[in-house]
């Protein structure tokens, strides 16, 4: 994909009163996307939070409509936060897999995992679901 080189930075902070950390286990994030992406686990700081021109990307979006419609914003901006949305669970398998499909199951299913005390809490609720069946 020639524009592969172009969007340095894969951010996982996120802009809100929640920290990405407070969630996820943010080391296991960093060593499964390690030479997958660049990773910033600092906000770099000629990036600004102020500003940021917001781009919305649909789901499993290809390469054409990243360089008609996000391109131009980021030359323009210097810098966007990219909202998209997961896959649902019902994927379509119509939509034939593109070349960052890998990286787009590794971010959502290999690299993201629950602190330990949210975990704790998740396999608590399921364990009481199952009971009720």
């Amino acid at each position: 994909m020639h524009f592969k080189n172009r969007f340095l930075w894969v951010t996982y902070w996120v802009l809100s009163a929640r920290n990405f950390g407070d969630i996820y286990d943010v080391e296991n994030f960093v060593k499964i996307l390690d030479g997958v992406v660049r990773l910033a686990k600092d906000q770099p700081s000629e990036i600004s939070t102020r500003n940021i021109s917001v781009a919305n990307v649909p789901n499993r979006v290809i390469e054409g409509y990243i360089v008609e419609h996000v391109e131009p914003v980021y030359k323009q901006k210097g810098n966007i936060w990219l909202v998209t949305y997961l896959p649902s669970v019902n994927m379509r398998k119509s939509v034939k897999p593109s070349s960052t499909s890998s990286v787009l199951c590794l971010a959502i299913f290999g690299s993201l995992q629950l602190q330990p005390k949210i975990q704790e809490v998740v396999d608590l609720m399921v364990e009481s679901l199952r009971s009720l069946r």
